[in-house]
């Protein structure tokens, strides 16, 4: 996705210094480059993190404040499954401290997506194998379920999201802060009157007050930054 960002913003200006790290090859990552053998900070998160539109994203401003080095980690579309890997792990237990953005719960898997190769919205429909993204699935559910259905569904996308988000820190032994940024609160009723987006909301879709609080409870903080 980054590539992608970089393909397109180039035009305006924007140049996200792409790398890549040697343990993560196969995908390049918000630069500059982070010597990781000396101590730094670790920012994990969606393209809010990864920093797309701006010239220097917060990880980068937070880490001049504290005179420490920012490792990027910010994947656009991203979902906590997409980290569960052992480079990403070696590579947030290395760092001072980790930032983990509260990620958007579409990018979870349930009964008929299956996200578990992207551990992002990309996925794969559990009963034929066709691919698709989850906001699709949702909108192909309005037209041929019933709300008590896809409330269902809706609920299942929810576990599996705060269930791997959960283990997710439960594997990161650095210090680990939880990190709500988003134009909303946590705290919201479902609306199915037009889905995907009315139930999705703003990013992180779909995540409600009580996923967050759930959460947070195995962070060792948790902040909130709301704004337009």
């Amino acid at each position: 996705m980054s590539k992608f960002y970089q393909e397109l913003d180039k035009a305006g200006g924007f140049d996200y210094e792409l790398y890549q790290l040697p343990t993560l090859s196969w995908r390049t990552f918000r630069g500059p480059p982070v010597d990781t053998s000396k101590p730094y900070l670790a920012f994990v998160g969606a393209a809010q993190t990864f920093g797309r539109f701006a010239m220097n994203p917060f990880p980068t401003e937070l880490g001049r404040r504290l005179d420490l080095p920012v490792l990027n980690l910010g994947v656009g579309g991203s979902g906590p499954r997409h980290f569960m890997n052992r480079a990403y792990l070696d590579l947030m237990n290395g760092a001072e401290a980790v930032v983990l953005q509260v990620l958007s719960g579409r990018s979870a898997s349930n009964s008929q997506f299956d996200n578990s190769k992207s551990g992002g919205h990309a996925g794969y429909r559990t009963s034929d194998g066709s691919a698709l993204r989850s906001e699709e699935l949702f909108r192909q559910l309005a037209a041929s379920s019933s709300q008590k259905e896809i409330e269902t569904i809706t609920e299942e996308t929810r576990a599996d999201y705060t269930n791997v988000f959960v283990n997710l820190l439960q594997e990161i032994s650095a210090p680990k802060i939880l990190f709500w940024l988003s134009s909303r609160r946590s705290a919201y009723e479902d609306d199915y009157s037009d889905l995907p987006y009315s139930l999705f909301q703003a990013v992180p879709q779909l995540v409600n007050e009580r996923m967050t609080k759930e959460i947070a409870a195995f962070s060792d903080e948790y902040v909130e930054c709301i704004s337009t």
